[in-house]
């Protein structure tokens, strides 16, 4: 470890990928909620240096395989998670970064989340994430409604940013719709409070 001291800005060389990996720190500490988070973080890194150490591939799927993953299971009627996994390997998105990303095993398997989960992997924020999913998903960017609130409700159990009154907010703005377009969308849940 370098103990000698830093006395300017350029001497701050940031790896590109720290911010990443903090991130996934955080949010695992967060689940988690340790009593000792000293012990917490030792076992957290060191199995993810056990993890990384195993790992031959580890390429972060790119928006044009997602798209093709959606695409076929549309194509698949009850589509099931090992159609998923299957379709995912066919593109070229490895099972290492399926089961990073998730668990497939749920009872409640479904598609449509499974490919949101993917797209969070290339998305920068909330925000991108949700034009992702109107562009990957939707049909001349419309989804039903059931399928935005589905999804959104789905992404509040992985993500805290996803809040009640933010779900709340698009349920009464979409009332009465079958429909909407990610414009909607982001105009409901990112314009500032009048």
């Amino acid at each position: 470890m370098d103990i000698e001291p830093i006395y300017c800005a350029e001497q701050i060389k940031i790896p590109p990928n720290l911010a990443d990996a903090l991130k996934a720190y955080t949010k695992e500490v967060i689940r988690a909620n340790p009593e000792d988070i000293i012990a917490f973080s030792c076992n957290y890194f060191a199995k993810l240096a056990d993890y990384s150490s195993n790992l031959v591939v580890d390429a972060t799927p790119d928006l044009d395989q997602i798209k093709q993953v959606s695409a076929t299971m549309a194509q698949i009627e009850s589509p099931t998670a090992g159609d998923f996994a299957k379709v995912c390997t066919q593109v070229g998105i490895s099972p290492e970064i399926l089961e990073r990303a998730f668990t497939l095993d749920s009872p409640d398997f479904d598609s449509a989340n499974a490919v949101v989960l993917l797209l969070t992997m290339v998305s920068s924020n909330l925000e991108n994430l949700l034009e992702l999913t109107f562009e990957v998903l939707g049909s001349e960017h419309h989804l039903p409604v059931s399928k935005i609130t589905g999804i959104l409700e789905f992404l509040s159990t992985r993500d805290e940013s996803v809040t009640a009154s933010m779900k709340d907010k698009l349920k009464a703005a979409l009332e009465g719709k079958e429909v909407a377009s990610i414009n909607e969308i982001k105009a409901t849940l990112f314009s500032p409070e009048e």
